[in-house]
């Protein structure tokens, strides 16, 4: 039988791991960890440092640019990567061409100019002793330990917040956060240096909101746009849902807009190497330029599926044929855009709400990888995560590695995320680690599950997890942020996972490779049964 540290040496060939082991991780903040480093559940209002939300709402707004550097050559011989003797123009000054490998298609794709900032947008939330913040980030996705750096930060700058909800957009067209898309299989894409950068603009930007925050009511509205979205596995289930949150002044003025919409940001496709924000750059700015003076923030619905641009008919002539195809700016915009005005059309008339609710929960989730190219690549040091045993006792990476695959695989080694929900006045906000297929959220009008069972799927007799906005409260708008504090690939209907010949569908579809497992659905779902017990 093999040792994980044995595969792990030869998969990192193919999955590009680090050459050297990451540090152990350092002690965390006790507010966010317990002494073994286990996540710490959340009640607020309730828990000691947040026992009562009552009073007047006040809410901030701020954005900081988290765009790298990107260090124009001249490429002579024309294969895409700057090459010893090629002339650059060396933004920093330290010598040295800096490359940003550009995350979300294939591995060695460098950016060569910047077409639009990539933004950290943040509003944060307060009333009584609860303090909220939610941070929404230009990028591929950014781990846990990634979130709990940031969370650490802002306690270390005293800025108080009961919970930060960090999520990025899963954009495909800007730098490599999570280490995969590096020049080679054998080299990390991660940067340090930029990703401190990240953390550091991002609690300069939680700072100026919650400096300048004012006192607010807010208001909802929905829309819809599943023209926009294409379903790319089968079975074809998409929510068109737009759901937009505003924070009103003392005049009932718009100062702050929150959008999400559940579509991959990869307008662009994988040829572009210019480094953009992809269509949601369109969007925030099309609400802008609605709402005056009123910063626009943008998170990702429901992602799983996989809902995706690329095959839409963008800007459709007369006869309904594509003019703009996947790949163009032209199609970014008119996704954008066309998203935008619907946001804008639904907030016609919307008076702001009475329901100035504040409150915040968080859930651990603990789970076994069951993707054997995941898990050695995160022991072999391409990820940085804590680790737990079976009886969820502190595990060291290199007392992990000493256990042989199969061992690992069945539960030998457990890996930690969370679930979070935020209660937003009239909005009920579920955050999820990663990309939730539709079925998984979608509850149909009798309560039902859209989860559909086929034959020569892997787990026949599994049983379908429950619709996750059932869960929820009815008496508010429900939405749901993917990526959300970590990302942990496709989360897919246990029943439905086909990874394994012979397939429900006649072939393999796109999805599995990039889950963690089968076991993470379940898990979540448990996760969120208990953010809503009693």
């Amino acid at each position: 039988m093999r040792s994980v540290r044995r595969a792990a040496l030869g998969l990192s060939l193919i999955l590009g791991a680090c050459s050297s082991t990451p540090e152990e991780p350092a002690p965390q903040t006790p507010s966010l960890l317990d002494d073994d480093g286990r996540i710490l559940a959340l009640r607020c209002p309730g828990d000691p440092a947040c026992r009562a939300a009552d009073g007047a709402l006040r809410v901030g707004v701020a954005v900081r640019a988290i765009t790298p550097n990107v260090e124009p050559w001249d490429d002579d011989d024309g294969d895409g990567r700057w090459d010893e003797g090629e002339a650059f123009e060396d933004l920093d000054g330290d010598g040295v061409h800096d490359t940003v490998w550009l995350a979300g298609f294939g591995r060695g794709r460098a950016a060569t100019e910047i077409h639009d900032d990539l933004w950290a947008r943040v509003m944060t939330f307060e009333r009584g002793d609860l303090k909220i913040a939610v941070v929404a980030l230009d990028l591929i996705g950014y781990f846990h330990e990634d979130v709990l750096s940031v969370r650490r930060a802002a306690d270390e700058a005293g800025l108080g917040f009961d919970q930060i909800l960090v999520a990025t957009t899963h954009q495909h067209e800007g730098p490599d956060t999570m280490g995969v898309w590096g020049e080679t299989p054998f080299v990390s894409g991660r940067d340090p240096e930029y990703l401190a950068s990240i953390v550091e603009r991002t609690v300069a930007a939680l700072a100026e909101a919650d400096t300048t925050a004012q006192p607010a009511a807010l208001r909802v509205a929905t829309a819809t746009a599943g023209h926009l979205i294409h379903d790319s596995r089968e079975p074809e289930v998409i929510d068109p849902t737009v759901t937009a949150l505003q924070a009103l002044d003392a005049d009932g003025a718009p100062f702050a807009t929150l959008a999400i919409w559940g579509n991959h940001p990869e307008a662009l496709d994988g040829d572009n190497t210019r480094l953009t924000s992809d269509y949601p750059h369109y969007l925030r700015e099309r609400l802008e330029a609605a709402y005056e003076g009123a910063p626009a923030v943008f998170f990702a619905g429901t992602l799983g599926g996989l809902m995706n641009p690329l095959h839409i008919a963008g800007c459709p002539n007369a006869a309904g044929e594509r003019t703009c195809p996947a790949g163009t700016f032209e199609l970014a915009e008119y996704i954008g855009y066309g998203v935008a005005d619907r946001v804008v059309a639904a907030f016609e008339g919307v008076a702001a709400s009475d329901d100035v609710t504040l409150a915040a929960r968080r859930e651990r989730i603990t789970f076994t990888i069951g993707n054997f190219a995941f898990f050695t690549a995160y022991v072999g040091g391409l990820f940085e995560r804590t680790l737990f045993d079976a009886d969820d006792g502190p595990l060291r990476r290199s007392q992990a590695e000493d256990f042989t695959a199969e061992e690992a695989l069945a539960g030998a080694v457990l890996f930690q995320s969370e679930v979070g929900a935020l209660t937003l006045g009239p909005l009920e906000l579920l955050s999820v680690p990663g990309e939730l297929y539709p079925e998984l959220w979608l509850d149909a009008e009798d309560g039902s599950s859209f989860i559909v069972v086929n034959e020569n799927v892997d787990f026949p007799d599994a049983e379908k997890e429950p619709p996750l906005r059932g869960l929820m409260p009815k008496s508010r708008v429900r939405a749901i942020v993917n990526q959300g504090n970590d990302a942990l690939g496709y989360i897919i209907p246990k029943i439905q996972y086909d990874f394994d010949e012979p397939f429900a569908y006649g072939r393999r579809q796109y999805g599995e490779v990039n889950s963690v497992g089968p076991e993470i659905a379940p898990q979540i779902a448990a996760g969120v049964r208990r953010l809503y017990a009693p």
